[in-house]
């Protein structure tokens, strides 16, 4: 609650705004169809329909003293969701023509290996740094900044003013919900909403270490008036890749033993350096369960490339999946080898002249995430806690319609325990089972002998005592029960069902 309590960025609401906030977008977006700014489909598309409020949670930074959070504002189906993709289409662009901007690692060492015989002695190596940077984005500045590179566009497309309008939508309707409260941030960019990436501009200086920063996953030192680079890691990396039993596909596992070689080639300027961080990368990915003869033929093929060749850009351009179309898949361990046979039977398709113009080249498989642990247990949204739980009532019990249920009106025994006879032993029922339960571990006893009998089912008891009675009515006796139950004296009738277990 410590972030919310800043007034100067969250606000505390008396109520839910999110259907006003959904009206409010959508006559914006009315407006800019009545002046064929944008077409029918896209009014479809941005306008808000059956939306919640934005959920609050942190992400807890492990790396940094007292485990400080990071908040997101999780906008999954809030009223400005579509809108921040769309404002975030046209600008998104923009953000690799800004001077200050880098792409990644391989593009950060590029820039370096420019510069790293230009340092003068007296040079002081520093970085920037931003405490809460998208909370800290002022609103007008942010546009503004925006708005400006846009102004650059030969053909801007919606004008700057209707980009301007939404933008200004996103960020001051970003309510949300925390703990059954609800909030509306009045400062700065909500970090989840997507044209945040693109918009934050505000940046403060910090003086990190007069020889060397950190940066990315590069350490970067002044040495005799040049620039060296090395791996940086955080203290809380534990070296946990991709086991080899996993049941991600093949060849994300096979690749990764070559992928985070080639990574070290290009961060490491220093070759000790860098058979240094190999020889731990091997150690690493053998007690992962990586095969040892293909993890050292993998670092001996990255060992054998010159890092001036591993920092080049390639030329994307021209490559032959570009123009192929994409075959999407839910991954899972037991699928056959699906680029085989679309490969093996392209043929057929190019048979069909329809066919052949949609689907000129063998398509590409591109495996889709199935569901996994997160997915299935995490919320963004916690419930909310409730001290008048009904307590969860154990034993066995009779059905609703016990006065029309063969099974609950002559079988069904109400307990919440049983005692065997032959031990002397009494076991308390765990859960609350009904002739409707599933799943159950049940008990039959005899009141003519006293005999018992345990027995479990996947289906309902009820369907299970069915099943009970076609045997006995049949006379079969291939089961222990059966055997007994047929016997002349003893009739189905003096035989209750007890629950145990469900």
């Amino acid at each position: 609650m410590r972030h919310l309590s800043n007034s100067d960025i969250y606000t505390l609401l008396d109520s839910d705004p999110t259907d006003i906030f959904s009206q409010q977008i959508k006559q914006t977006i009315t407006d800019m169809y009545q002046r064929n700014q944008i077409s029918k489909k896209a009014v479809s598309f941005l306008s808000p329909t059956d939306c919640k409020a934005a959920r609050f949670y942190l992400l807890p930074k492990i790396h940094k003293p007292g485990n400080p959070g990071r908040p997101i504002i999780s906008g999954n189906g809030s009223p400005t969701e579509k809108i921040s993709l769309f404002v975030d289409h046209f600008i998104k662009p923009l953000v690799p023509q800004i001077n200050s901007y880098i792409h990644d690692t391989p593009d950060f060492l590029r820039k370096l290996e420019d510069i790293k015989n230009q340092i003068p002695s007296t040079a002081i190596i520093g970085t920037f740094d931003v405490t809460s940077l998208y909370t800290n984005i002022p609103h007008a500045e942010g546009i503004a900044a925006t708005c400006a590179a846009l102004s650059k566009k030969v053909h801007p497309c919606p004008p700057i003013s209707d980009i301007k309008a939404l933008m200004q939508q996103v960020l001051t309707k970003n309510n949300f919900t925390f703990m059954d409260k609800h909030y509306l941030q009045r400062h700065g960019t909500a970090m989840g909403t997507r044209m945040a990436p693109s918009l934050h501009a505000c940046l403060c200086l910090a003086l990190k270490n007069a020889c060397s920063v950190n940066f990315l996953d590069v350490t970067v030192r002044k040495e005799h008036g040049s620039l060296s680079t090395d791996l940086y890691t955080k203290p809380t990396d534990t070296h946990q890749y991709l086991h080899s039993s996993s049941c991600h596909p093949r060849h994300c596992k096979s690749g990764i033993a070559y992928s985070q070689a080639l990574r070290l080639r290009r961060i490491c300027s220093n070759n000790s350096s860098f058979i240094r961080h190999t020889d731990a990368l091997e150690k690493h990915l053998i007690a992962r369960g990586h095969s040892a003869r293909r993890v050292r033929e993998a670092i001996q093929r990255v060992r054998s490339l010159s890092r001036s060749s591993t920092l080049a850009v390639k030329d994307k351009k021209g490559r032959d999946c570009d123009n192929k179309l994409p075959l999407v898949v839910t991954f899972h361990p037991n699928l056959p080898p699906l680029q085989k046979i679309t490969s093996n039977n392209h043929n057929i398709l190019l048979t069909s002249d329809r066919l052949q113009r949609a689907v000129p080249e063998k398509p590409i498989i591109a495996y889709r995430r199935p569901r996994n642990l997160r997915d299935l247990l995490v919320r963004a949204a916690v419930p909310p806690l409730t001290s008048n739980l009904t307590p969860i009532q154990h034993g066995t019990f009779k059905c609703d319609r016990t006065s029309r249920c063969i099974v609950c009106s002559h079988h069904i025994v109400e307990s919440n325990s049983i005692t065997s006879h032959s031990m002397q032993l009494t076991h308390k029922t765990k859960g609350h089972i009904t002739c409707t339960t599933t799943n159950v571990i049940y008990l039959i006893s005899c009141r003519v002998c006293g005999i018992q009998y345990v027995g479990e089912t996947k289906t309902t008891l009820k369907k299970r005592f069915y099943g009970h009675r076609s045997t006995v009515n049949t006379m079969k006796t291939e089961t222990p029960l059966e055997n007994i139950l047929t016997f002349p004296t003893i009739p189905l009738t003096t035989c209750p069902y007890r629950g145990l277990n469900p």
